[in-house]
Formats: structure tokens, sequence, C-alpha cells
């Protein structure tokens, strides 16, 4: 085995001997940051500018990015999307994010089970220190992701990443991430990316290196009030999003129709044309045959002619 390996294996085995505190007691180790921005805004290079720094630092940081639209791609993916980013993909991916929201939660029990699985597996023994990036858009997971780590006394920021001149990106949830007023930090990222990572590496040392938590606990059925109130199920809000993707859905069959009876009808003129062509050729080549020897002669000495000609210019330097 490599010697790094075994001085890595050994490090691991003595924090998972001496961690022996209960996950709620040990939340000092996690700190969890919100971050939101517009599409293209630069997100994923800040965080991992910022996994970058904390591993360079320390071979015991761990730095996990967590999406709120993670069930809603999963769901995509199942239904046939590419994993493409056009304007139109993500208003489908926004829309459907709604839908799985108001049909169960989706959301809230995709970030819980995140939390679960990182205390449950007892992954945070192997670590001195972990940080969790949220991706969220909306205001209404802002405010309850917040709320979720205050009652389990995790501490807990919001950031936004800012891009000037940034294009709109045709759904809510890109388009109205300054709605949310209560940001914690700001990041504007309007250089070059050398200016970007020294903005994240200042963020580093200051904001997460220096943070100082202040938290509260509470009970879990407290938790839940907390998290759920903002997940109304909503059966009629459901059927006017169906009945939306069903007329949009229509508008595209009738789209595809009219392409391919187009493609149908130039596939039809072009065959036309190669046809008339091809009946010309025949009926000048007839029209040869047709033809006196003399004429036959002089024609073929005009064709040479004329192609000596063209040679002589073709040929001629200028």
């Amino acid at each position: 085995m490599n010697d790094n390996l075994k001085i890595l294996s050994v490090d691991l085995a003595k924090k998972n001997k001496e961690n022996k505190e209960s996950p709620l007691e040990n939340n000092n180790d996690l700190k969890v940051f919100i971050i939101n921005g517009s599409g293209g805004s630069g997100k994923d290079t800040f965080c991992n500018y910022i996994e970058q720094l904390a591993t360079e630092k320390d071979r015991f940081y761990h730095v996990e990015s967590i999406y709120t639209s993670t069930p809603a791609k999963q769901w995509a993916t199942t239904m046939g999307w590419d994993g493409s980013k056009l304007p139109s993909d993500r208003r489908f991916l926004c829309n459907l994010k709604d839908m799985l929201d108001y049909w169960n939660n989706a959301t809230y029990n995709h970030i819980k089970n995140c939390f679960s699985s990182y205390y449950v597996t007892k992954f945070y023994h192997c670590y001195n220190k972990s940080i969790f990036f949220i991706h969220a858009r909306e205001e209404k997971d802002i405010v309850w992701i917040k709320n979720y780590c205050q009652n389990k006394g995790i501490p807990c920021k919001s950031i936004l990443i800012k891009r000037p001149n940034a294009t709109k990106k045709g759904n809510h949830a890109d388009d109205n991430v300054e709605q949310y007023i209560n940001y914690d930090y700001t990041v504007v990222n309007d250089g070059t990316l050398k200016d970007f990572k020294k903005k994240a590496q200042d963020f580093f040392e200051y904001h997460i290196e220096g943070y100082q938590p202040v938290c509260t606990t509470a009970t879990d059925s407290e938790d839940v009030a907390h998290g759920l109130k903002n997940f109304e199920y909503k059966p009629e809000k459901t059927k006017e999003i169906l009945a939306k993707y069903d007329g949009l859905l229509n508008k595209y069959n009738a789209l595809l129709k009219e392409k391919n009876e187009l493609v149908i009808k130039c596939q039809a003129n072009y065959e036309k044309q190669k046809r008339e062509e091809k009946e010309r050729f025949e009926q000048a080549k007839k029209n040869y045959e047709n033809l006196p020897q003399w004429k036959k002669d002089a024609l073929d000495k005009w064709t040479e002619n004329l192609k000596e000609s063209c040679t002589y210019w073709e040929d001629r330097e200028y």
C-alpha cells in the first residue's frame, strides 16, 4: 500500500475512534451556505474555488454541493431530457420543480435526506470540517432551509452571486434571484477568472475560516412545522400546470406535423426538378443525334474552340 494511503487510513481510524459525540453535538464542524444566482453567474465556479482552497488547507476538509433542482432533473432525465441548458430547458425544469413541490414536497425531502445521509452514514467523523453549498433559487426554499438549519443548530448563511449585464433566462427561478433581499453576502463576478478566484479566496479566509456561528436548537416537530409551512399541497395548481403542459405539447405536435408536411413538399419539388432536368438532357441529346453530319462537325468544332478559349483565360496571369 502507498505510504500516503497508509497515513490517511491511520488518521481516519483515529478520528473515528476519537469522535464519539452525537451529530447534533458536532454541528459546529459543518457550515451551510445557501448559494444563489441566475444561470451562468458563476455559482459552480465559486464552489469549486472554495473546495480547492479548503482541501489545500486541510485534506480532511469536506466541501459538497447540493441542488434543490436535483429531483426535477432526475424526473426530467427519465422523461428524455438530455441535460441541455437552453432557455426552454431551464423554463421546463423550473415549472417541473414547482409541480413536484406541490405534489410531495420533493425539494424539502431531498435536502433533508442529504443531511440525514451525511450523519447516518457517519461521514462527518471522517472530516475535521465540512461545508455544504445548497444551490437554491427561490425565496421560499431559502427561507425554510435557513429555518431547518437553525432549528438543528447548524450554522447557515446565504450568498448571492451577481454578474452584471446577465441576460434573462425566461423563468421565474433565474429571473427573480434578487427578490430575496436578506442575503448575508453578495459576491459580484465582474472581472476575469483570476479576479473571481481572488474574491473566493477572500471569502474563504474571512467568512468561512473566520465564521462565528450563532444558532438555536429545536425539536424535530418544530423543524417540520417550519419546513412544511411553505409547501401546502395545491391540487388546483397542479391541474393548472398539467393543463398548460398539455397545451404546449399540442402546439409542439402541430408544429412538428407542419414541419413534416413542408419536408415532404420540398422533397417532391426536388424530385420533380431532377426529372425535368433529365428530360431536358435526353431531349438535347436526341436533337443532337438527329442533326446532319456537317452540323454535328460545326457544333463539335465550336465546342472545342470554346474550351480552348476558357483554358486560355484561366491560365492567363493578371
